[in-house]
């Protein structure tokens, strides 16, 4: 029997409310980013990079095929109850993931699997 098989990259960008530093802190920042890491793998959607500066955030994760998006997305949403997230984009579109990982690994405060 013929089957489909895809990967699914997903590169959501956080942005603190009114794009304010709160994570200008770099432990805050890096427990931040393991946060992120890890709601992704509880997921099924293994984080492949997490970063960002001071006033957001970026996840690419490669996107489990057991969620939607819109689900994944709403399990993200405790971090809003942080005070450090007014909304997030979800995008993706890439000819290869080099075309998204090589700007995301010139970001500060990169966390890796």
């Amino acid at each position: 029997m013929p089957q489909s098989l895809s990967q699914i990259y997903l590169h959501i960008v956080f942005s603190t409310k009114n794009r304010t530093m709160y994570l200008q802190d770099e432990h805050l920042r890096a427990k931040t980013h393991a946060y992120l890491a890890g709601i992704c793998k509880n997921l099924e959607s293994p984080a492949l990079i997490v970063g960002g500066v001071a006033d957001h955030a970026h996840v690419l994760c490669r996107f489990s095929k057991n969620i939607t998006v819109v689900a994944f997305l709403r399990e993200l949403q405790p971090f809003q109850g942080c005070g450090s997230r007014d909304g997030f984009f979800p995008g993706c579109a890439a000819a290869t993931l080099g075309c998204v990982m090589k700007p995301l690994r010139g970001k500060a405060g990169l966390f890796r699997q």
